[in-house]
C-alpha cells in the first residue's frame, strides 16, 4: 500500500513536470508546418505560416521569460551595469523587413493600398464581409500584432550576436526599456531605424564633427529635434500616434542614459530638444481619412532640414532647468558650436 502510495505521488510529479514542460515549448512551437485555423475574440482567422494558436496569447511578460531564459548572448552589460541587447536597431530592422517579405501583413495606413490592405484581410478571415472587417478593425489588428511579434520572436532564436553590427548612427547596445518596445511593436522599427540613420547622415551634413562637437551645443539640440520629427515622419499610425511613439522611444532612449554628474542639464536639454522636434511635426503634418485608413502627410526631409536649422541657429543658452518653462518652442543649448 505505502508503494501504491509513492508511486502515485512520483505519477503527479512526473504528469505536473511533463505539463509544465509543454505549456514552456508550446509558446515555442516550431513544428507549424501548415497555417491554423482558429478563433480569436469570435473571429475565425487563418494564421500566417508557422504561427501557433499559442501565439495569439502571449503576454510582454511571456515573452521577457522566453527570451532572457533561451536567448542569453542577447544580453549584455553596458559599462555603467545597465543591461543591454547586443542586437543593433539596423538588425532588428532588417528582420522586420524579412518577415514582412515573407508574410503578407496589412499596413493600414495609406489609401493607396486599401485594396491591397483588404484583400490581405480577406484571405485571412474569410467568414468577415468588408463591412464587418471595418467594425473590427482594431481586434484585427491586434491579432496581426500578435502574430508579427511571434515571428520576430522566432527570427531572434536564428540570429547570431557574433555576427552583429554596431549601428554607426544609434551607437551602443539598445537598452533594455528601447529594445522591449521595439520587440512588443515590430511594425514601427524600420520606421525607428530609418530615423536614426537619418538624423545622424544630417547632422553631420550640417555640423560636421570635426570641428563640430555635436554634444551639448546647437548642433546638437538639432539632432535630438530633427531625430524627433523623422521618426514620427517614418513609422506608422495616425499623426498622435506617430508623435506618441516618438515620446515613448526617445524617452526610453533617454531613461537609459544615466545623469551626468559633469553636465547635469544634458538629459533635461536632450528631452526638451526632443520635444521641439515633436510639436514641430504636429504642426506641420497633415492627415485625412477614407474609412478606416489613415494618410499622413508629412514635411519632405529638405524641408525638415531647413525648418530644424533655422531653429538650431535661434537655439538658446540655458543654465537653469527653470528656464525651459518659457522655451516651449526654442532648442536649447549648454555651449555654442565650436567649445
Amino acid at each position: 500500500m505505502r508503494r501504491l502510495r509513492i508511486y502515485s505521488v512520483l505519477l503527479v510529479v512526473f504528469a505536473v513536470l511533463i505539463t509544465f514542460s509543454s505549456c514552456q515549448k508550446g509558446f515555442i512551437d516550431t513544428d507549424v508546418p501548415k497555417k491554423v485555423v482558429t478563433e480569436k475574440d469570435g473571429l475565425k482567422v487563418i494564421l500566417k505560416e508557422g504561427v501557433p494558436e499559442d501565439a495569439l496569447e502571449l503576454s510582454l511578460d511571456d515573452y521577457k521569460v522566453l527570451i532572457n531564459t533561451s536567448m542569453p548572448d542577447l544580453q549584455s552589460r553596458s559599462i555603467t551595469g545597465e543591461v543591454e541587447y547586443t542586437i543593433s536597431l539596423d538588425d532588428l530592422a532588417a528582420e522586420v523587413i524579412i518577415i514582412r517579405e515573407k508574410n503578407e501583413y496589412p499596413l493600414l495606413g495609406d489609401v493607396a493600398k486599401m485594396e491591397e490592405d483588404l484583400e490581405i484581410i480577406r484571405n485571412d478571415f474569410p467568414e468577415l464581409t468588408d463591412e464587418e472587417i471595418f467594425v473590427n478593425i482594431e481586434t484585427i489588428r491586434s491579432i496581426y500584432q500578435q502574430q508579427e511579434r511571434y515571428n520576430l520572436y522566432q527570427a531572434l532564436e536564428d540570429y547570431e550576436p557574433e555576427t552583429a553590427s554596431r549601428d554607426v548612427d544609434y551607437p551602443g547596445g539598445l537598452n533594455s526599456e528601447e529594445f522591449w518596445l521595439l520587440f512588443w511593436n515590430p511594425w514601427q522599427i524600420p520606421g525607428t531605424a530609418t530615423a536614426a540613420t537619418l538624423a545622424g547622415t544630417y547632422t553631420n551634413q550640417k555640423y560636421p564633427w570635426p570641428p563640430y562637437k555635436q554634444y551639448l551645443d546647437p548642433a546638437d539640440g538639432f539632432r535630438h529635434c530633427i531625430w524627433n520629427a523623422l521618426i514620427a515622419k517614418n513609422v506608422g499610425g495616425t499623426k498622435a500616434e506617430r508623435i506618441s511613439w516618438a515620446k515613448t522611444f526617445t524617452d526610453a532612449h533617454e531613461h537609459g542614459s544615466p545623469p551626468n554628474p559633469v553636465y547635469p542639464l544634458d538629459n533635461p536639454m536632450d528631452y526638451h530638444n526632443n520635444n521641439i522636434g515633436r510639436v514641430y511635426y504636429y504642426a506641420a503634418a497633415t492627415e485625412s481619412w477614407f474609412l478606416i485608413w489613415c494618410t499622413v502627410v508629412s514635411p519632405s526631409d529638405a524641408t525638415l532640414i531647413a525648418d530644424v536649422s533655422i531653429k538650431s541657429l535661434n537655439s538658446v543658452l540655458f543654465t537653469s532647468t527653470d528656464q525651459l518653462e518659457g522655451l516651449i518652442y526654442s532648442l536649447v543649448h549648454i555651449y555654442p558650436l565650436g567649445w
